[in-house]
Protein backbone atom coordinates (compact mmCIF):
# COMPACT_ATOMS: atom_id res chain seq x y z
CA UNK A 1 0.00 0.00 0.00
CA UNK A 2 2.96 2.27 1.12
CA UNK A 3 4.47 1.77 -2.27
CA UNK A 4 1.31 2.78 -4.47
CA UNK A 5 0.77 5.24 -2.51
CA UNK A 6 4.29 6.81 -2.88
CA UNK A 7 4.44 5.99 -6.70
CA UNK A 8 1.22 7.66 -7.06
CA UNK A 9 2.23 10.72 -5.05
CA UNK A 10 5.47 11.35 -6.85
CA UNK A 11 3.44 10.83 -10.34
CA UNK A 12 0.70 13.61 -9.74
CA UNK A 13 3.53 15.78 -8.16
CA UNK A 14 6.12 15.60 -11.16
CA UNK A 15 3.52 14.47 -13.66
CA UNK A 16 1.11 17.57 -12.63
CA UNK A 17 3.15 19.93 -10.60
CA UNK A 18 0.50 19.28 -7.96
CA UNK A 19 2.02 20.35 -4.34
CA UNK A 20 2.56 17.44 -2.14
CA UNK A 21 -0.38 17.45 0.04
CA UNK A 22 -2.87 16.92 -2.74
CA UNK A 23 -0.89 14.80 -4.55
CA UNK A 24 -0.61 12.74 -1.25
CA UNK A 25 -4.43 13.03 -0.66
CA UNK A 26 -5.19 11.99 -3.92
CA UNK A 27 -2.90 9.00 -4.37
CA UNK A 28 -3.59 7.38 -0.81
CA UNK A 29 -7.44 8.22 -1.74
CA UNK A 30 -7.02 6.24 -5.28
CA UNK A 31 -5.23 3.48 -3.22
CA UNK A 32 -7.87 3.39 -0.82
CA UNK A 33 -10.51 3.05 -3.25
CA UNK A 34 -8.53 0.12 -5.35
CA UNK A 35 -8.03 -1.59 -2.05
CA UNK A 36 -12.26 -1.53 -1.54
CA UNK A 37 -12.73 -2.56 -4.89
CA UNK A 38 -10.10 -5.41 -4.91
CA UNK A 39 -11.31 -6.58 -1.56
CA UNK A 40 -14.97 -7.10 -2.49
CA UNK A 41 -14.34 -8.47 -5.59
CA UNK A 42 -12.02 -10.92 -3.83
CA UNK A 43 -15.14 -11.77 -1.47
CA UNK A 44 -17.42 -13.00 -4.10
CA UNK A 45 -14.27 -15.37 -5.26
CA UNK A 46 -12.21 -17.75 -3.41
CA UNK A 47 -9.13 -15.95 -2.89
CA UNK A 48 -7.01 -13.97 -0.13
CA UNK A 49 -8.64 -10.53 0.97
CA UNK A 50 -7.33 -7.25 2.13
CA UNK A 51 -6.87 -7.27 5.97
CA UNK A 52 -9.82 -5.10 8.03
CA UNK A 53 -6.61 -2.74 9.26
CA UNK A 54 -5.41 -2.59 6.05
CA UNK A 55 -8.64 -1.20 5.02
CA UNK A 56 -8.50 1.05 8.50
CA UNK A 57 -4.92 1.86 8.07
CA UNK A 58 -5.51 3.51 4.52
CA UNK A 59 -8.09 5.14 5.71
CA UNK A 60 -6.23 6.04 8.44
CA UNK A 61 -3.57 7.53 5.99
CA UNK A 62 -5.92 10.23 4.21
CA UNK A 63 -8.34 7.97 2.53
CA UNK A 64 -11.16 7.84 4.53
CA UNK A 65 -13.41 9.88 1.30
CA UNK A 66 -12.39 7.49 -0.89
CA UNK A 67 -13.00 4.77 1.82
CA UNK A 68 -16.66 6.30 2.28
CA UNK A 69 -17.64 6.53 -0.97
CA UNK A 70 -16.62 3.09 -1.56
CA UNK A 71 -18.23 1.19 0.93
CA UNK A 72 -21.35 2.70 -0.91
CA UNK A 73 -20.53 2.42 -4.38
CA UNK A 74 -19.70 -1.62 -3.51
CA UNK A 75 -21.82 -2.08 -0.96
CA UNK A 76 -18.80 -3.48 1.06
CA UNK A 77 -18.62 -3.75 4.54
CA UNK A 78 -21.80 -1.20 5.29
CA UNK A 79 -23.23 -3.98 7.70
CA UNK A 80 -20.05 -5.03 9.89
CA UNK A 81 -21.23 -2.90 12.81
CA UNK A 82 -17.41 -3.30 14.35
CA UNK A 83 -16.34 -2.72 11.03
CA UNK A 84 -17.85 0.40 10.86
CA UNK A 85 -17.64 1.67 14.13
CA UNK A 86 -13.87 1.85 13.77
CA UNK A 87 -13.80 3.71 10.92
CA UNK A 88 -16.52 6.03 12.05
CA UNK A 89 -13.58 6.88 14.76
CA UNK A 90 -10.98 7.32 12.44
CA UNK A 91 -13.30 10.36 10.80
CA UNK A 92 -14.19 11.74 13.37
CA UNK A 93 -11.07 11.99 14.66
CA UNK A 94 -9.01 13.08 11.62
CA UNK A 95 -12.54 15.97 11.37
CA UNK A 96 -11.40 17.40 14.70
CA UNK A 97 -7.59 17.21 13.87
CA UNK A 98 -8.40 19.38 10.56
CA UNK A 99 -10.86 21.62 12.40
CA UNK A 100 -8.24 22.47 15.36
CA UNK A 101 -5.52 22.54 12.43
CA UNK A 102 -7.50 25.22 10.95
CA UNK A 103 -8.00 27.23 13.82
CA UNK A 104 -4.52 27.21 15.16
CA UNK A 105 -3.86 28.41 11.60
CA UNK A 106 -6.33 30.99 11.69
Amino acid sequence: MACAVLALCVSTRFGFGWHWPYAYLVAVNLVTAGLYGWDKRRSRSAGPRVPENTLHAAALAGGTPAAWVSQRLFHHKTAKRPFQLRFWIIAVVQAVAVVAWYAWHR
